[in-house]
C-alpha cells in the first residue's frame, strides 16, 4: 500500500473498488469495506475470557479504609461468585481507583499461587 501512495485509512477510502481489485486481488473489496466501516465477518465469541471485573461508582468521596471495604464488598462478592460458578481461579487480583479527576491507578497484587479465598 505503502507503494501505491495508501498511508491512512483515509487514504484507502479514496481509492475505486476497481483499483483495489487490481491492485490486490481478492482481497481488494475487503480492503475496499474496511476502509469504508462494512466488516462482514462472523463475529467468533467463543474466546477463552481471560479477566472477571466488577465496578461501581460511588455518589461520594470515600476517605477511610472501612467505608472502601463496605463499598468493596459487594464487588467483591459479585466477581467471586462468578468465579465459583464457572470454576475460575486466579493468580493476579487487581483493584483500579479513580479519583475525582479520572486517573486510573491500578494495585495488583500477585500472589504466586492461585487464590482461593475472599
Amino acid at each position: 500500500m505503502h507503494r501505491l501512495g495508501i498511508e491512512t485509512r483515509a487514504d484507502l477510502k479514496e481509492q475505486t473498488l476497481e483499483f483495489l481489485v487490481e491492485h490486490f486481488g481478492k482481497s481488494g473489496p475487503y480492503f475496499y469495506g474496511i476502509a469504508r466501516g462494512i466488516d462482514n465477518r462472523q463475529v467468533k465469541a467463543d474466546r477463552v475470557r481471560k479477566s472477571v471485573a466488577a465496578e461501581d461508582t460511588s455518589s461520594e468521596d470515600i476517605h477511610s479504609f472501612e467505608a472502601a471495604r463496605e463499598g468493596l464488598q459487594p464487588l467483591i462478592e459479585k466477581v467471586w461468585s462468578y468465579c465459583e460458578a464457572n470454576e475460575i481461579s486466579a493468580k493476579t487480583v487487581t483493584l483500579k481507583v479513580k479519583y475525582a479527576d479520572f486517573p486510573d491507578h491500578p494495585e495488583q497484587d500477585g500472589c504466586g499461587t492461585f487464590a482461593n479465598d475472599r
